[in-house]
């Protein structure tokens, strides 16, 4: 179409418009940055997310710039932020808080991650102290490419490259290249185990890292159920180990999948397995007891009550506890007439009817 310069004439003021709201626009979003970067320290950029995101409760956007002190959340969101040549991948339903290393002199990095999932691959040259603390542990890095998944209560760590320093309870050990350790309230790391030589362990580090993967939509990840993936994992390696004779970290696995687990039916599940590797091979009736009341009182809702107020009965039965164990096995009975111990439950009760 041919414009005349009439035509042209009129359209300058639309034009002259349109530019001033940009250069409007880019003068606000510059001002918001240098507002922001007076009073801080610049720790990295956004060069990438998807989904739900925020920074200090705000949106976020490519490019923005990302400062010491701030807050990184995720909802159903993923988010890549670049520092020098390292970068972090903070993955769904996780915040972290960025801060200065507590032990040296502002040189580094310390992120506080309450839970969640978090990728890190890190240039030691432009972190010399690098750490990430969750609730429960502390890692300290070494120039090295590694994932932590952590709630309330426990950790996992990956080490993809390089070395990390994996602390709580008072005791460290150091997670080489492609070896994952766990730790938790109350329970020092256990030994790392080698992912290569271990197939399920293998696919347990794919699952992880697929909730670090931008190019994995951030819905399907928050979907996976990642708490749970792994604490089914540490259960069906804890029956390994007894079958191994390794009953003490059985325990602890049993215990890290309790801490770690969504479900209500996974978590009895794991207190129960807790209970009978201490009462079956560890002779620990007491410490047994406790465990089964915890299910009996909390979980009575799932499948394992059944099992744990036979078990309860039994332990009784079995520490000569005449007058307790009928307690406890004719009440099995009364609440499982149908019960997949009934038969059991009968035959122990008539042992001690003349006692």
């Amino acid at each position: 179409m041919r414009l005349f310069p009439s035509r042209i004439a009129s359209l300058l003021p639309l034009f002259g418009a349109c530019l001033l709201l940009i250069l409007v626009q880019f003068n606000i979003t510059h001002a918001e940055d240098g507002a922001a970067s007076e009073n801080k320290i610049l720790f990295g950029r956004i060069t990438e997310y998807k989904g739900d995101v925020s920074v200090n409760k705000k949106p976020v956007r490519r490019g923005m710039p990302i400062f010491y002190g701030d807050i990184v959340s995720t909802g159903a969101g993923k988010v890549r932020i670049e520092n020098h040549s390292s970068y972090f991948i903070v993955g769904p339903l996780t915040e972290v808080v960025l801060s200065f290393p507590r032990n040296t002199n502002n040189m580094g990095t310390h992120i506080d991650m309450n839970s969640g999932t978090l990728r890190s691959v890190i240039n030691k040259l432009f972190f010399p102290s690098f750490e990430v603390e969750t609730p429960t542990t502390l890692l300290g890095v070494r120039g090295t490419d590694f994932l932590v998944h952590s709630t309330q209560k426990a950790s996992v760590v990956f080490t993809k490259e390089g070395a990390v320093s994996f602390s709580a309870d008072g005791k460290t050990v150091l997670v080489n290249k492609m070896e994952m350790a766990q730790a938790g309230e109350k329970i020092a790391p256990l030994e790392p185990e080698k992912i290569l030589s271990n197939k399920t362990l293998t696919a347990l580090l794919r699952e992880v890292e697929q909730f670090c993967d931008l190019e994995i939509p951030p819905s399907l990840s928050s979907r996976k159920e990642l708490n749970n993936i792994i604490a089914r994992w540490n259960l069906n390696y804890a029956a390994y180990l007894v079958d191994k004779k390794e009953f003490e970290k059985a325990k602890k696995l049993c215990s890290l999948a309790f801490f770690i687990a969504d479900l209500r039916t996974l978590k009895a599940e794991a207190i129960l397995n807790k209970g009978t590797i201490s009462f079956t091979f560890m002779g620990e009736q007491d410490a047994a007891l406790k465990d089964l009341d915890e299910i009996i009182k909390n979980y009575a809702d799932t499948s394992f009550a059944e099992q744990a107020l036979y078990f309860k009965g039994l332990i009784y039965y079995h520490q000569n506890d005449v007058n307790s164990a009928k307690k406890v096995l004719k009440q099995y009975i009364k609440e499982y007439p149908e019960g997949k111990f009934k038969e059991n439950a009968l035959a122990i009760l008539q042992r001690l009817s003349g006692r």
